[in-house]
């Protein structure tokens, strides 16, 4: 991997007909203002799946231990990379919580048409309730369809 690459997480976690998302209030342009799922930038020396687990419980006040990578998305020409995990909600967890100044709601897969997502939301989850897709997918993205 080049190290010039930015590397950021998101998670997303399911219940029955429910996803945990959170209002984004930093980062990129695309995202801001919209719903999506906890994570945030992987830093130097640290693990993809260390730092899911780390941004998730500092967003939202539950440590999750069993993140399947589902998704990794790449953008040679902005050089980035983000990690999209997910998991189910097990018994035992703390509750999830706004633990910053980010809103965090657990919103119905249902009426996801309802609010406005960050654009790779409406690929990304379906990917990840696809039993049949047992393996990490990679897609590599040109700055122009990154969103679509």
């Amino acid at each position: 991997m080049n190290v010039r690459y930015k590397r950021y997480t998101v998670g997303l976690l399911f219940d029955g007909d429910r996803v945990l998302l959170l209002k984004k209030k930093r980062g990129p342009e695309t995202v801001i203002g919209k719903w999506n799922g906890p994570g945030g930038k992987v830093v130097i020396g640290e693990g993809q799946v260390v730092a899911m687990r780390r941004e998730f419980r500092e967003e939202t006040g539950t440590d999750v231990k069993n993140w399947k990578l589902q998704v990794l998305l790449v953008n040679p020409d902005e050089e980035y990379e983000i990690y999209f995990f997910f998991a189910d909600w097990e018994a035992g967890m703390d509750m999830p919580r706004t633990a910053t100044d980010e809103l965090v709601r657990w919103r119905n897969l249902n009426r996801l048409h309802e609010i406005e997502m960050a654009p790779h939301l409406g690929w990304v989850i379906p990917m990840c309730l696809d039993p049949s897709l047992k393996t990490t997918s990679t897609i590599r993205a040109e700055s122009s369809n990154v969103g679509s």
